[in-house]
């Protein structure tokens, strides 16, 4: 009933979603970093371990995109290559502060260049008659992705349902459909044959950063911001 899922829109450009699906207010930037740390999870350039009581990820097979690569990089030099807890990435965010900022302002930037050319003669509005017909194809297919993945949370998980999960679990942090997931405990969702538990890891990761940005880390140009002193970027 919800028709077939076929390819993420923008060619999979995370960052580009990102831009223009907060310029029609479906999506937010501030989630960028937690829906890229899924993304290397379903990917498997980060593999969840659990470090004690805590929840950690290890850096596993290198990314080839970006902002994938520079989120990686800098879970690669937070603990060295090692276990990156929660704390562990707060702690180096705090002593790295201009290079962590870079990892998501970067591929932003190069974001708002290439979303100018969805819109006629570049000018960047909230008006729909603004974006060429290639704009609003791109933001027809973020519309309905964000549909399709409000349907796709209220079926059961089978193995089909898991496998199309891969591709659009980092739009789901994208998109800020992650409090119905949190509200399970953590301990049922890691024991758990579906892939529920990146949600739990992406979002912990996706509030270290956003807390380091709304402590003074830095802002973004577009208005990035964590979403106060809790951390929790919505």
């Amino acid at each position: 009933e919800m028709g077939p899922y076929t390819a993420p829109p923008l060619g999979g450009d995370l960052a580009a979603c990102a831009v223009l699906g907060e310029k029609f207010d479906q999506c937010a930037r501030t989630e960028l970093f937690g829906a890229t740390v899924a993304r290397l999870i379903v990917r498997g350039s980060l593999l969840c371990v659990c470090q004690g009581d805590e929840l950690a990820l290890v850096p596993g097979l290198e990314p080839k995109d970006e902002p994938d690569c520079g989120v990686y990089e800098l879970f690669c030099k937070a603990n060295s290559g090692g276990p990156v807890t929660k704390k562990a990435l707060e702690k180096y965010l705090e002593g790295h502060a201009d290079s962590a900022e870079k990892v998501i302002t970067e591929p932003l930037e190069r974001a708002e260049e290439e979303i100018k050319r969805l819109y006629v003669r570049g000018r960047v509005t909230t008006r729909l008659n603004n974006l060429t017909s290639k704009g609003r194809t791109a933001l027809g297919q973020i519309t309905g992705l964000k549909s399709y993945l409000e349907g796709f949370f209220q079926i059961p998980m089978g193995i089909e349902e898991l496998t199309r999960f891969e591709d659009i679990a980092p739009y789901a942090l994208l998109f800020g459909m992650t409090d119905k997931e949190e509200k399970h405990k953590v301990s049922e969702l890691l024991s758990s044959a579906s892939f529920s538990n990146v949600f739990v890891y992406a979002t912990l990761y996706r509030n270290a950063y956003a807390r380091f940005v709304s402590l003074g880390g830095g802002t973004t140009p577009g208005g990035f911001s964590g979403g106060g002193p809790d951390g929790g970027a919505r």
